[in-house]
């Protein structure tokens, strides 16, 4: 009987983990359709994932990261734009799930989250300025564009977790009606 709960679970987790990733590479398709709005259709994707991982556990939200970044890389046009998602909003809801998970102290966790948060950003620079125009970042703004990361990456986090907190308090309980 336990063998066959747990082929049940998986099967459970796998259906909804497809439809939780076609969801995902709709919002990632439109990022070549609308341009004006792709940082804001990378962060609504990358919900997806935190949904996959409330809805299974770590190991299929794992396998749902990659699959989304490997789907990207292939959907997206713009490869920058590719990297960006790969190295930011792509494995977000798994970073944020461990450090969440493992770091009980908030005023840790937000340390944490910083300096993951630098790294994330210097290797999306090193990376975009190896491969693509190295002129990107030559202008006046280049001095304040690490503060308006940090920030924009700490609002992000804010709205991610207000929508996970949502998520948890009233969709998931729609889903879950017998």
């Amino acid at each position: 009987m336990n063998e066959k709960f747990d082929k049940d679970i998986k099967t459970k987790y796998l259906a909804t983990n497809g439809i939780l990733l076609a969801l995902n590479l709709i919002t990632i398709v439109l990022i070549n359709y609308i341009p004006t709005n792709t940082i804001a259709l990378m962060a609504v994707s990358s919900l997806f994932m935190a949904v996959a991982i409330i809805e299974s556990n770590i190991k299929f939200g794992s396998i749902f990261c990659v699959a989304s970044i490997l789907f990207a890389f292939i959907l997206i046009n713009n490869k920058l734009h590719f990297i960006v998602y790969a190295f930011t909003f792509g494995n977000y809801a798994i970073i944020k799930y461990l450090i969440e998970s493992k770091v009980r102290k908030i005023k840790f966790q937000y340390m944490i989250k910083f300096i993951y948060s630098i790294c994330a950003f210097s290797a999306l620079y090193l990376v975009s300025t190896a491969f693509f125009d190295k002129t990107i970042l030559n202008n006046s703004l280049t001095i304040f564009l690490p503060v308006i990361l940090i920030f924009a990456y700490f609002l992000y986090d804010y709205l991610f977790t207000m929508f996970i907190e949502k998520y948890n308090s009233q969709f998931k309980k729609m889903f879950h009606r017998k």
